[in-house]
This record gives structure tokens, C-alpha cells and sequence, in this order.
């Protein structure tokens, strides 16, 4: 942003956004200055939003993962960041993959959608030789490239080797999970700190869980646990804090790779 005739760095200028207003998720940025889009997925990976960048940097389909130290598609494998994707994309300079892709996906439900696969509406598909390919895929950082008649982004992963799919998901889940107890907490006149009360806060956990599953984000919930009221320690008890609520599931995935085989006899 320009402030008063300075420019600020991206962190500074995201961590004032976050005062002045938090309720957003998903970030494109316009700038490909590598120093700031470092400065974002640096910010993003401690303030659990989901950034998506494009860089044009030949190096990143040119070079092979073990001779790369400068594109950002290294930094963020270096970096293991999961909260931030690079797509290759030769036009990226001057155009907005990173946006299309985001806009092709964020509008559907977090964990029901993978990212790979999409088309991106004027985006211009790059054409690479498999070595390119491989370059870009070893670094986790995603292509778009037409298949079989259709364009397409392959693989939908994050720097650090996560699906985006999945940690979106993650996040939708956690947030849910929040709002859903704080709502409780706020609507009720007391929950008290009886098995009963225990049980209502076990329930949202349960709900959330479900609301997963109907999503196709989770497939099963394997156990969720919460203590007896009568295990409590006096402490927490005194100081109103309901401890040890866990849950496991197992999540859903998705199939991006089909094998097939098969005999045709006469």
C-alpha cells in the first residue's frame, strides 16, 4: 500500500489489514517482486490464511530441483510452507492464474473441491517438455498445460508437498469448530460443568465433524473424547476451563490418478 508517500513491505501491510478488518481467507497478490510474495507466504504461514502466487521464472521449469536455490517455487519447498501454492505459468508477469485459480475454487465448499484438474477461465496453457514438467513437479510448485484437448492444473499442492484441498479444509474445519462452541458459549445463559453441559460441547464437535463427511472432506469419524465431569481437576473446575477435547478422523482424499488394467482375449 502507499501511505503519506511510503511504500510499505507486504507483512506490514497485511498485518494492518488483519487490525482493520480479519474476515478473509485467501490471498492473490498482484506484485511478483520475489522479495514480497516472500514477505506474504512468510505472513501467511503464521497467520493460517491460504495464499496462491504464478511466477513466470523460467528457472522453475528450466532447473532441476537440486540446482534451484532462487525461484520462489524453492523457497516455499524449501520452506515446507503449507499455506502458500506456486503455479508456473509463462504469462504470469502480466497476468493473474493465481487469481482464476483461486476464483475457480474458493467458491465451492472448503475440502469438497481438489485443486488439481481445474481450467482456468483466460489463462493461456503452457506447453513443456517432460523434463520441464518434472522440474516443476520435484519442487511442488504446479503447472498449467493442456491434456488430452483440455487445460488443466496439475497437482494442486502447496510448497510444502500438502494438497490445498487439504489444508483449506483443515482451516474450514477449525474455524467451524470455533464459532460453533463461542456461539454456545454466547447463547446460553450458562453451560454448566456437569457430564450434561460436557455432552452439548461434544455435540458441536460431532456436528462439525458430520458437516466434514457431508462434504466428502472427511470419511469417517474414528473417536472423539471428552472427560467425565467428575475426572476434572479441582483447578480447572475454578477456573471454568474444559480441557481434553479431542477427536480423530480420517479424511476423504481425493483420486487424481487412476490405473486401470485389464485382458481382451478372443
Amino acid at each position: 500500500g502507499d501511505v503519506a508517500g511510503t511504500i510499505e513491505d507486504a507483512d506490514v501491510a497485511l498485518a494492518a489489514i488483519k487490525l482493520a478488518d480479519n474476515d478473509w481467507y485467501a490471498i492473490a497478490a498482484v506484485d511478483r517482486t520475489q522479495a514480497q510474495v516472500q514477505k506474504i507466504a512468510d505472513w501467511v504461514e503464521a497467520d493460517q490464511k491460504l495464499f496462491v502466487t504464478a511466477s513466470a521464472d523460467a528457472n522453475i521449469v528450466d532447473t532441476t530441483v537440486g540446482a534451484d536455490s532462487s525461484t520462489i517455487a524453492a523457497y516455499l519447498k524449501d520452506n515446507s510452507y503449507v499455506r502458500s501454492a506456486c503455479l508456473y505459468s509463462a504469462t504470469a508477469a502480466s497476468n493473474y492464474p493465481d487469481a482464476a485459480w483461486l476464483g475457480r475454487c474458493l467458491p465451492l465448499d472448503a475440502g469438497s473441491i481438489t485443486w488439481a484438474y481445474k481450467t482456468l477461465s483466460g489463462i493461456t496453457p503452457d506447453t513443456l517438455t517432460a523434463t520441464q514438467r518434472t522440474n516443476a513437479i520435484n519442487k511442488y510448485c504446479n503447472v498449467y498445460e493442456t491434456v488430452a484437448g483440455v487445460s488443466i492444473t496439475q497437482f494442486g499442492t502447496t510448497g510444502g508437498n500438502e494438497y490445498i484441498d487439504i489444508t483449506r479444509g483443515v482451516d474450514w474445519l477449525r474455524a467451524t469448530m470455533q464459532a460453533d462452541i463461542y456461539t454456545r458459549l454466547v447463547q446460553q445463559d450458562k453451560i454448566p460443568y456437569t457430564d450434561k453441559g460436557i455432552a452439548s460441547i461434544e455435540a458441536l464437535v460431532r456436528a462439525a465433524l458430520e458437516a466434514g463427511i457431508a462434504r466428502n472432506f472427511i470419511a469417517s469419524i474414528t473417536s472423539i473424547t471428552l472427560p467425565a465431569a467428575a475426572d476434572v481437576s479441582a483447578a480447572n473446575k475454578a477456573a471454568r476451563l474444559l480441557q481434553d477435547v479431542e477427536f480423530a478422523a480420517v479424511l476423504a482424499g481425493a483420486i487424481h490418478t487412476i490405473e486401470v488394467q485389464g485382458v481382451v482375449t478372443v
